[in-house]
């Protein structure tokens, strides 16, 4: 629904909601699948794009009847009182609650909060507030239990640490960006951004002074991929691979997993790997399967410095553009182009990176998620996420012949076909 177009009734939302709810329910018992529940055995819904587009239409009619009768005090009401939800899952982050609270069991309040170092009344309004959200369940008086949704950060590590970076140095982060913004109303970059006023360093150097946190970010990242169930679908399918001959050079590509990946797929390429990082890289080699050892090989890059692969096939760059200012990308995609000069004429430069939706295209569920995405960009490193238009205007910036051939989008991530014009 748009602010402009005519709102409809609650009866039709009601309505609407009815019958994808019987599609939905119809789906799953079709296709033998349990139905959703709270209970904390694994139980994630399906991915199919028939499963997904019915799932995306139920959210938008049941988010906008909920504002509908909530109106819009009580609704902003709840917005700007989310800090105090979050601040119940910082604690059970970082008193361990996810791990102390048995999975397949039930523990009283006073044991959690022994356990944790807490006195009681603070454990339990906690642990209250989060059960709210289907977080833990009191399945009676002062007994605590696993849900589904707490279940997932004890099960997995990576989601586990996603999870407690977001609340821990992200979310104290966040709380500077107002300040941020008075300090450097015209400056946006790692060294003018929330992050660096509230912890007094860019990102990447606090990580170089916490090795522990350091740890923790790296399995993050990973685990931030699981709460979306994010692939590297639309880099191996969007494009015509079968095309190429030759040599591939993953820019930025740290460990390499999606060189590795696509490398299974596309036997016929071989594949280079560049990081700054030799850490990066050297977690990479362990990952080669016998079947890609002789065809994924490893170097170290810095994709600021001029690029010095010749006679390539395409160059890829995957989910750092958004990591950057707009001077910084300017930069790099600078530096791409002695490599694109010294391969063959229409080699291409492929960006795999969300592709930002013009407002209002796409439901304000799926659009909020990018946008979430993109104040995290903004607070953590002063960077963003750009629209194709900004993309466009960075490459022509850069080189005035950089051609923007083809731009695929999707939900979560898109991919850009460049050349250079030669």
């Amino acid at each position: 629904m748009t602010i402009g177009a005519t709102t409809p009734s609650l009866i039709e939302l009601a309505t609407r909601i009815t019958d994808i709810t019987k599609e939905i329910s119809d789906y799953l018992e079709t296709h033998k699948i349990r139905p959703p529940s709270f209970a904390p055995e694994l139980n994630d819904p399906p991915t199919s794009s028939k499963y997904v587009a019915l799932q995306t239409s139920l959210k938008a009619c049941l988010e906008d009847l909920t504002l509908l009768v909530d109106g819009p005090k009580r609704s902003m009401r709840a917005l700007v009182c989310q800090a105090n939800d979050l601040a119940a899952f910082q604690v059970a982050f970082d008193f361990g609650f996810f791990h102390i609270i048995p999975l397949d069991g039930v523990m009283s309040l006073q044991d959690l909060a022994n356990r944790a170092g807490v006195d009681l009344d603070r454990t339990a309004r906690c642990v209250r507030m989060l059960a709210t959200h289907r977080v833990f369940h009191e399945v009676k008086p002062n007994m605590i239990a696993h849900t589904a949704a707490s279940a997932i950060f004890c099960r997995d590590e990576e989601i586990f640490c996603a999870g407690q970076y977001m609340l821990d140095e992200l979310f104290k982060a966040s709380t500077a960006t107002s300040e941020c913004l008075k300090l450097h109303p015209n400056k946006s970059d790692a060294e003018h951004s929330a992050f660096h006023t509230r912890h007094g360093s860019t990102m990447f150097k606090y990580y170089d002074m916490n090795p522990p946190h350091a740890v923790r970010f790296a399995k993050a990242m990973t685990g931030a991929t699981k709460f979306t169930d994010r692939r590297t679908t639309e880099l191996r399918d969007l494009f015509h691979w079968g095309s190429l001959k030759g040599t591939v050079v993953d820019v930025g590509g740290g460990s390499g997993h999606v060189s590795i990946e696509l490398a299974k797929v596309f036997p016929h390429l071989n594949f280079v790997v560049q990081d700054a990082s030799l850490d990066m890289l050297a977690q990479g080699k362990p990952l080669l399967a016998d079947a890609v050892q002789e065809r994924v090989t490893f170097m170290q890059h810095d994709f600021f410095t001029p690029q010095p692969a010749r006679n390539i096939a395409a160059f890829f760059i995957r989910q750092c553009i958004h990591n950057l200012c707009d001077r910084d990308v300017i930069r790099v995609f600078k530096a791409l182009v002695p490599g694109l000069e010294g391969s063959d004429p229409g080699t291409p430069l492929l960006i795999n990176d969300t592709v930002m939706p013009e407002p209002g295209v796409w439901p304000a569920h799926i659009e909020r998620e990018l946008r979430q995405m993109d104040m995290l960009m903004m607070i953590a490193l002063g960077a963003k996420q750009r629209t194709r238009a900004e993309f466009e205007e960075l490459l022509r910036v850069a080189d005035p012949r950089y051609q923007l051939i083809n731009c695929h989008t999707q939900e979560q991530m898109g991919l850009l076909e460049v050349h250079l014009q030669v």
